[in-house]
């Protein structure tokens, strides 16, 4: 591994911190074994942090420790996993020349960079998000966040004796040692899951900076050991820069501090050290690549997730960012080495992100091969039953199988990661299980019939829940009121949603829109004039 130098962007250091540094630096401890695979973090344990880093190029001596069963691995070949997740091939458009270069309108590269098996490369991929793990959410903790005034990582750091503190230390590594599991990639593997997108803030990048920053270093030593279970199994990772310096978006808890302004764009130093980290990731990505235990796991990265769309088209700005990062990551990381992911927010996500990326697709075509357009789709109450923020199966259905479709229109001509996709649900739980099972297969169906989405991330992995109670200690739970009294608002992770259905169930894909469906009573839509907030209802 090595780093990058242009365009005024020094990767100068290590992707890796010296954890060593650190004499509180603490080991995943063995966790109870829950439905969702382990126990969630208590924060009251101190051990020694997991062995073997991304710097470490060494063959088959770096031991990579499990939370459910320690044991030593050396480097070895896994075949993919295999799983029921098997659209057949979609009609694709041909190949047009442009005066700079050839546009693939097949997207044969993107797939090729994105696909588990060479021979599955026309299928999408099935991922999800491993949200909440190197950056805290509120609702995927509710017990330690939200429920206690808790909204953010930096405040929940801050409440125990700030990035030195023991008990923040403490804390932090239990919850990176238990949030993700290797049980937990077992089970959604065994599911059809094949990817992992993982969120990380730039601070993971630098140690010395999380500390000035207010965070706790040592969180990439417990990536690297993700990394390297994900190796043993045959599955790929995107690394999401959810965190950027100052923050991307305001009010926005998720980037690891909520700021009433978009620092990264408002501050120059916070833009300038955005392209720092950039060079750090690029370092990150290249040091997996070098180390036998994690090799060919990491199939993209992410430049920002969710940036202000405030700051699209201004100086320091979004387009500006992405612009001038894209050919210093390509410097390095070769299109069939590495993806490229670019999030987009408010107007620039529904139309202006899509067609400035064609543009740059025929103007640069070397530096953006290999650069996909990453969408977020959450079915949320909306239109006639925003009033009592209840979504029917029904409702989601349609969404899923009438509204979406025409929505996603807006983004052909370029290739689709779609980076996070859920639904909060409204409804009893006997209903539960088979609105779960009609749900996973109708979305999956959408991305295998939609020619230019090439695969998509569930939106989170775990949530932990407020209360302990068979299957609804794996949801997130709000109670809202409405005209009949109080219900349940569930928005699930995909561990709940596998304890929910069925036992040995896994989901169906066909390349056919849904098909268990009438799309003939489908409302009609309009790409132009309809939003995600839009409702939706069966005809007939």
């Amino acid at each position: 591994g090595g780093g990058v130098e242009a365009a005024g962007v020094a990767a100068n250091s290590s992707a890796s911190s010296d954890t060593s540094r650190n004499s509180t630096t603490r080991a995943p401890r063995e966790g109870r074994e829950t439905a969702e695979g382990s126990s969630p973090p208590s924060g009251k344990n101190s051990t020694h942090a997991p062995e073997g880093s991304p710097d470490e190029n060494r063959e088959g001596d770096v031991s990579v420790k499990g939370t459910t069963s320690e044991k030593t691995t050396t480097s070895r070949t896994t075949p993919a996993p295999t799983t029921t997740v098997r659209p057949t091939s979609t009609t694709l458009t041909t190949t047009t020349k442009t005066t700079t270069g050839v546009l693939d309108r097949t997207f044969s590269l993107e797939r090729k960079i994105m696909c588990i098996d060479p021979d599955r490369c026309d299928k999408p991929f099935f991922g999800v998000n491993l949200a909440g793990w190197l950056i805290l959410k509120e609702d995927l903790w509710s017990p330690m966040m939200r429920d206690v005034g808790v909204h953010d990582e930096w405040t929940f750091i801050d409440k125990r004796g700030g990035p030195l503190g023991e008990q923040a230390i403490t804390a932090m590594h239990d919850h990176w040692g238990t949030f993700v599991t290797d049980k937990d990639l077992d089970r959604m593997m065994a599911f059809g899951v094949t990817h992992c997108r993982i969120p990380l803030g730039a601070w993971l990048l630098d140690g010395d900076a999380a500390v000035d920053a207010g965070f706790v270093k040592g969180g990439e030593r417990y990536l690297f050991r993700l990394v390297a279970w994900l190796k043993q199994r045959g599955m790929k990772a995107v690394l999401a820069l959810t965190g950027a310096p100052g923050g991307q978006a305001a009010n926005a808890p998720w980037t690891g501090k909520r700021r009433d302004a978009a620092e990264f764009f408002t501050s120059e130093a916070h833009f300038e050290e955005g392209k720092v980290a950039i060079g750090r990731l690029v370092h990150l990505v290249r040091s997996f690549d070098d180390n036998a235990l994690t090799r060919g796991v990491i199939v993209g990265m992410e430049l920002l997730d969710e940036p202000d769309p405030e700051f699209w088209a201004t100086s320091p700005g979004v387009r500006e960012f992405y612009e001038e990062m894209i050919p210093v990551v390509r410097s390095t990381l070769a299109p069939e080495k590495c993806a490229v992911l670019l999030s987009f927010a408010g107007p620039a996500a529904k139309s202006d992100g899509a067609e400035w990326l064609r543009s740059k697709r025929r103007e640069a075509p070397e530096d953006f091969a290999g650069v996909f357009y990453d969408a977020h789709i959450s079915h949320r109450p909306g239109g006639g039953e925003a009033k009592t923020l209840l979504e029917s199966p029904a409702t989601a259905s349609c969404k899923t199988c009438c509204r979406d479709p025409a929505l996603l229109k807006l983004w052909a001509g370029v290739p689709v990661v779609v980076g996070e996709f859920s639904a909060v649900m409204g409804l009893d739980l006997p209903h539960a299980a088979a609105f779960w099972t009609s749900y996973v297969e109708n979305q999956l169906s959408l991305w295998a019939s939609t020619p230019n989405i090439l695969g998509a991330f569930f939106a989170s992995h775990r949530s932990v829940a407020a209360s302990e109670n068979a299957t609804m200690a794996m949801l997130r739970r709000r109670r809202l009121a409405d005209d009949a009294g109080s219900v349940a608002q569930i928005a699930p992770s995909l561990l709940a949603i596998i304890a929910t259905v069925p036992r040995g169930w896994t989901p169906e894909v066909s390349s056919r829109l849904c098909p268990g469906e009438d799309l003939d009573k489908c409302p009609d839509f309009e790409s132009e004039h309809t939003s995600w907030r839009d409702d939706c209802q069966w005809e007939g």
